[in-house]
């Protein structure tokens, strides 16, 4: 009995004749991970919301409001705008970004013990500062990335008129 036949006999799901243990091998993995991966990919998802939404809270509470107050449905309309427009974002843009977020909160985690999405405003705050002042450009980048969106869709979206 040849490799090709004992390969087919042993799993019948493989065409007579191929001899492809690597490709075959790997397409099985895929597909025995493909679970995990889609829980990953749900858990990455929900860690970018939730710090894209507690980031442009911060912003929109420390750049745009003269008195603080509760936040409300204008906030949540300004997360929905910043989400949008990350959502928008070229296919070469938007897994960058995400690692980048991503790392924004796991460095909040590394630095204070907590994700950044469950830290109070002011230690919020004071995490976005110090990567706003950071000497690495990436950071700044990242910040003003979303300082500029939540302010423009706060202006745009929360104090003006509804049509």
């Amino acid at each position: 009995m040849t490799a090709a036949q004992r390969d087919t006999t042993e799993n019948p799901a493989v065409p007579t004749g191929w001899l492809l243990p690597m490709r075959v091998q790997t397409v099985y993995h895929y597909v025995a991970t493909r679970p995990r991966r889609r829980r990953l990919q749900a858990r990455m998802r929900f860690l970018n919301e939730a710090t894209v939404s507690a980031l442009c809270y911060s912003v929109v509470r420390e750049m745009c409001l003269a008195q603080p107050r509760e936040p409300g449905t204008d906030f949540n309309r300004v997360v929905r705008f910043v989400l949008e427009q990350q959502r928008r974002m070229p296919d070469f843009l938007r897994p960058p970004m995400l690692v980048l977020t991503l790392l924004f909160n796991v460095h909040s985690l590394l630095k204070s013990g907590r994700f950044f999405h469950r830290l109070p405003h002011s230690r919020r705050w004071s995490h976005v500062q110090d990567w706003k002042q950071s000497r690495f450009g990436f950071r700044r980048d990242l910040v003003r990335f979303y300082e500029s969106l939540a302010v423009f869709g706060w202006f745009s979206i929360a104090v003006a008129p509804e049509k």
